[in-house]
């Protein structure tokens, strides 16, 4: 069985939540956020500010309702290696979710 729900899990997609609650609070209303960066770390998109803090929150969301219809209607004949798998995927995800949220924060202040 995928473990969706653990501690780690709530509080990776919780950092994002604080992230987003600060940037709704700390950046201004007419501000641009960043949503892309090159490789060189230089902005190359920005969004406006609630499409912008609203964007990874919905990604992370998506990940997770993907990873549960995953559990639910995945091939049981593979359980116990797609589960392993996807137990750590999960938290891997949503941990590079939530960095990028709080960049998008940082950078957009």
């Amino acid at each position: 069985m995928i473990r969706v729900f653990t501690p780690l899990n709530f509080a990776l997609a919780g950092l994002a939540v604080l992230a987003t609650l600060a940037g709704v609070i700390l950046i201004p209303a007419d501000r641009q956020v960043p949503v892309r960066w090159g490789l060189d770390g230089s902005v190359t998109a920005t969004a406006p500010k609630l499409l912008g803090l609203l964007q990874m929150p919905v990604a992370i969301a998506v990940v997770w309702l993907l990873f549960l219809a995953i559990g639910r209607y995945g091939n049981a004949e593979r359980d116990a290696v797609r589960a392993r798998t996807l137990s750590i995927a999960l938290p891997v995800l949503t941990g590079v979710m939530a960095a990028v949220q709080v960049l998008i924060v940082v950078s957009g202040r």
